[in-house]
């Protein structure tokens, strides 16, 4: 028998501002062998963990499968990385506040560890940060 696996899906609301609303839920998923050896998966109930408002999407699991790191925008309409942890149920935000004085640094943050290392996060360089004034 195979280890549970976990699944994200990220899910859209309409909403009247630019930036979707999104939730994120996680769920079990168990893949184990059935009849000639095909693939039989059994999928949990969903928990949206993320649920608030604003747009919380781009899901990455980290090594282990222990945590996984999402991108947030909130009412300020910044990005950042968070962390969840899925034993504590908690969230972490991993990212910097942007300053205005940054506006021509790292601003926008995309939360997919390179080449599957799992050590960083990726960015993105944009010439103005999306900070508030």
């Amino acid at each position: 028998m195979r280890t549970p696996l976990l699944l994200l899906v990220a899910l859209a609301a309409p909403a009247a501002a630019q930036v979707p609303a999104t939730d994120i839920f996680v769920a079990t998923l168990k893949v184990t062998k059935g009849p000639g050896g095909t693939a039989q998966w059994q999928v949990g109930a969903a928990a949206n963990v993320t649920h608030r408002p604003g747009y919380d999407n781009q899901p990455a699991f980290l090594p282990g499968g222990r945590s996984f790191l999402y991108t947030v925008i909130g009412d300020d309409a910044q990005a950042d990385i968070y962390r969840y942890d899925l034993a504590a149920g908690q969230s972490t935000r991993l990212t910097p506040r942007c300053p205005r004085a940054a506006a021509s640094r790292w601003c926008a943050w995309k939360p997919t560890p390179p080449n599957g290392c799992g050590r960083s996060t990726s960015t993105a360089r944009i010439p103005v940060c999306s900070c508030p004034a």
